[in-house]
């Protein structure tokens, strides 16, 4: 993907200038569909991106899995205009969603779809996640499609903590690339949680999960 089609910089926090704004349909499965608000400068706000898609398809088909609760607390990383964590706002209602972003123009996006949706469970925070998610942990379910272009010493804390902010029981699902290290990054989370493994293939992605005893 080009810069453009990820609108370049999308992981940073400094404010943007004026971006063009737009519309992305998204839709699952057994699902009515839900038109997402996205802005330019943000990550890939033209289209639901591949890897988010397949992060979607497979907690759709696989979480919770049977015997397992479904989740009070969940936590969208890097949330961007908030296709993951708007959906399983409206998929678990009765769960608080938190919906961490750093980039202001990704954030209002996904402030705007929540409301727009009606979604009184899903809240969004604008700032760094390895400052803001401390203080709202601890969460059942995190998911991310982490900013593999902003380096690891961004989201690599995100993996390295996963322990300390998941409650027992809870499971950490993120989406890769694997010609981007979607192997180093299941290695990270493998140290800090149980159970971890790749659940799902598709696109030159990888959606690895770790579950925490």
């Amino acid at each position: 993907m080009s810069g453009e089609a990820h609108g370049g910089g999308y992981w940073r926090a400094s404010p943007p200038p004026a971006a063009r704004r737009g519309e992305v349909e998204v839709a699952l499965p057994g699902e009515a569909p839900l038109r997402l608000v996205t802005s330019g400068h943000t990550f890939s706000p033209r289209r639901l991106d591949p890897g988010t898609a397949l992060l979607l398809r497979t907690l759709w088909q696989a979480y919770p899995a049977p015997g397992e609760r479904a989740p009070e607390r969940i936590a969208d990383l890097g949330a961007g205009w908030g296709a993951i964590g708007l959906l399983l706002a409206r998929r678990f209602p009765a769960a608080r969603v938190d919906l961490i972003e750093v980039n202001p123009a990704a954030a209002a996006a996904a402030a705007e779809n929540a409301r727009r949706l009606g979604l009184g469970n899903a809240r969004v925070h604008q700032g760094d996640v390895s400052l803001l998610w401390p203080a709202l942990a601890p969460h059942d379910l995190v998911v991310t499609n982490p900013p593999i272009r902003a380096g690891r010493r961004v989201y690599g804390p995100w993996l390295a903590q996963a322990r300390d902010r998941l409650g027992a029981g809870g499971s950490f699902w993120f989406v890769a690339r694997t010609a981007q290290g979607a192997n180093t990054l299941a290695a990270l989370l493998a140290a800090a949680l149980d159970d971890v493994a790749v659940v799902a293939r598709g696109g030159g992605y990888r959606v690895v999960r770790g579950r925490r005893a």
